[in-house]
């Protein structure tokens, strides 16, 4: 009687063992796919100023996606995200909710990447690369000022943190 007990309670024991051991399994497969599907977002903020550091507002502001780089076939694919426009606000400030920071787990991660410009007419600014370091933790990315030059006069823009 003793034994047929004993017998039951490793069975139990060896089938919550099992079940434990599935759910597990099934926790790290969706916590892949998760991350494969769902692409890990940022914002982009910054601001418009003219050549003498004064805010511009109501220009247009675009963030056009790069090329994703696989880091295991050390090729390009096609951007995961489509061109982003948003118009700078009277103190010249502009901001780009939610866009496509990356795709996949940390190890195979694809950084997706913008090339954010200013224009008017006749007037633009040079396009600034963003791409956030698959470590960098950060939300939010705020850029240096934008400078509006007139168009085929010299312009300078720099990337902040």
């Amino acid at each position: 009687m003793i034994r047929r007990s004993i017998l039951k309670t490793i069975a139990v024991l060896a089938t919550a063992i099992i079940g434990l051991a599935v759910l597990a399994v099934i926790g790290i497969a969706g916590y892949f796919i998760y991350h494969i599907v769902v692409p890990e977002k940022m914002d982009i903020t910054g601001r418009v100023t003219d050549s003498r550091g004064q805010p511009v507002k109501g220009i247009e502001v675009r963030a056009a996606p790069l090329h994703l780089h696989d880091p295991f076939s050390d090729s390009d694919m096609k951007p995961q995200d489509t061109e982003h426009t948003v118009i700078s606000d009277r103190n010249g400030r502009y901001r780009f909710e939610r866009l496509v920071a990356s795709v996949g787990v940390k190890e195979g991660r694809c950084m997706q990447g913008y090339n954010i410009t200013a224009r008017a007419q006749g007037w633009s600014s040079p396009a600034v690369r963003v791409c956030k370091h698959p470590d960098d933790r950060r939300s939010v990315i705020t850029l240096a000022d934008l400078v509006l030059e007139e168009r085929g006069g010299s312009a300078a823009a720099e990337e902040g943190s």
